[in-house]
């Protein structure tokens, strides 16, 4: 399998940036650019295509193995549908001392440099539902969704298709700033325009109002 119909390949937006405005010779900063503004469109809202929903995860170590890109958990909670309660690293620290962390089914978590800690010490192995956000992840050309941003000439955004050419608009726009040519700004809004529609159409209702989450391109 390969990019779905209609969407954009890293190699077609650096194309683009290339034919259309800069020429080969600045390809090094072309992917710089679209690589900042990728980050800047998963960092700009809460969007569906950074949400895993109720992953199960078996865990045997109070620092267990963490799921690829993971950023914040949402919802940790047992299989017998009892939360596991977020504490702050201080709180965490006073519940659990070293030496004294007794043992049970997870009842607590912190998370410190990216990595769950769980209280009590686990005994076997426990059975967790982890609802998270990931940190930016691409596709690559077999459809594997990968932590970072776009690499290989192949890959291409996780976001829906309709809304992969924002990268084209947001990277000449920089690219344009960076070179102090002033037509910059009016890309510079067009690519403010199509985000506060990405966020009309992927958004849920408390944000804006549709009526449900607009469909991401993964399982």
């Amino acid at each position: 399998m390969s990019v779905p119909a209609g969407g954009l390949t890293y190699k077609d937006i650096q194309d683009e940036l290339v034919g259309e405005r800069f020429g080969v010779g600045l390809l090094t900063p072309i992917k710089r650019w679209i690589t900042l503004r990728y980050a800047q469109i998963w960092g700009d809202s809460e969007w569906p295509f950074k949400r895993v929903w109720r992953e199960n995860w078996s865990v045997t170590s109070v620092t267990p193995t963490m799921p690829a890109a993971y950023w914040k958990t949402t919802k940790l909670v047992r299989t017998d549908g009892t939360e596991v309660v977020y504490l702050e690293p201080n709180a965490f620290d006073s519940s659990y001392p070293v030496g004294g962390q007794g043992s049970g089914p997870p009842a607590h978590f912190t998370v410190v440099n990216g990595q769950i800690i769980l209280g009590p010490a686990i005994s076997g192995t426990a059975s967790l539902i982890h609802s998270y956000e990931r940190r930016p992840c691409r596709y690559t050309a077999a459809d594997v969704l990968t932590p970072g941003t776009m690499v290989a000439d192949t890959d291409y955004p996780v976001w829906p298709v309709d809304w992969h050419y924002a990268l084209v608009v947001g990277a000449t726009s920089t690219g344009l700033k960076v070179q102090n040519d002033p037509t910059w700004d009016s890309l510079e809004s067009e690519f403010g325009s199509i985000i506060v529609s990405m966020r009309e159409d992927l958004l849920p209702p408390d944000q804006y109002g549709n009526v449900q989450y607009g469909k991401d391109s993964f399982g």
